[in-house]
């Protein structure tokens, strides 16, 4: 993936994953970028080559849905928290769709990190059969 859609799923991950207690980490903290990432590289090439379209969308879809005309990536968090809840509630299905794939991919890049584990009750040390190198 070209690094400027790095970016752009990056700052859209720190906004749509941020803490909401002490026990987590932030995602840049937390490797969740990094996560995220393996998984869309895993998808079959289709889907990678549409994820990233979407990727390049969002990017660029503060001119369309506003809150300013600027690059997803240069928002401040309040302006990218608006736009997010734009998409959400969109009744573009499109636009509906693009949240819904951007948040399951931040997700699952956040909370499949095991420095998240412990802030929603979940320790390592009661299962063992998580490999030492997911500790």
């Amino acid at each position: 993936m070209p690094p400027w859609l790095e970016e752009v799923l990056a700052r859209a991950l720190e906004r749509l994953c941020v803490p909401d207690h002490g026990d987590l980490p932030a995602p840049a903290e937390s490797g969740a970028l990094e996560a995220a990432l393996g998984f869309i590289s895993g998808m079959p090439p289709a889907t990678r080559e549409e994820f990233q379209a979407m990727l390049a969308l969002l990017e660029y879809s503060p001119y369309a849905f506003g809150p300013r005309r600027q690059r997803f990536s240069r928002l401040g968090d309040d302006d990218v928290d608006r736009l997010l809840v734009t998409l959400e509630s969109s009744s573009l299905l499109s636009a509906n769709a693009m949240f819904k794939a951007l948040k399951a991919a931040s997700m699952m890049g956040y909370w499949s990190r095991p420095g998240t584990w412990g802030g929603i009750g979940y320790s390592l040390d009661e299962n063992p059969g998580v490999p030492e190198d997911r500790r």
